[in-house]
């Protein structure tokens, strides 16, 4: 049955550019295909650094570790 449905799926590559990344903090709106679908923007916290923590996990045990 998976074979069936993997027949199926056609991938379309698309161009991104600069227009495409949206950096801050929070979520937006984007329609996609005729469908509103929430992105979520692009900071420290979105961005993994390992399979547990983000950059922004990271950041903040560094500077709780060594105050400035």
């Amino acid at each position: 049955m998976a074979e069936d449905i993997l027949k199926d799926v056609t991938f379309i590559k698309q161009l991104g550019g600069a227009e495409d990344l949206i950096f801050g903090f929070g979520t937006i709106a984007q329609i996609r295909n005729g469908q509103t679908v929430t992105i979520s923007k692009i900071n420290a916290d979105t961005i993994p650094y390992n399979d547990a923590d983000s950059i922004g996990a990271i950041i903040a045990k560094i500077l709780a570790k060594y105050p400035l």
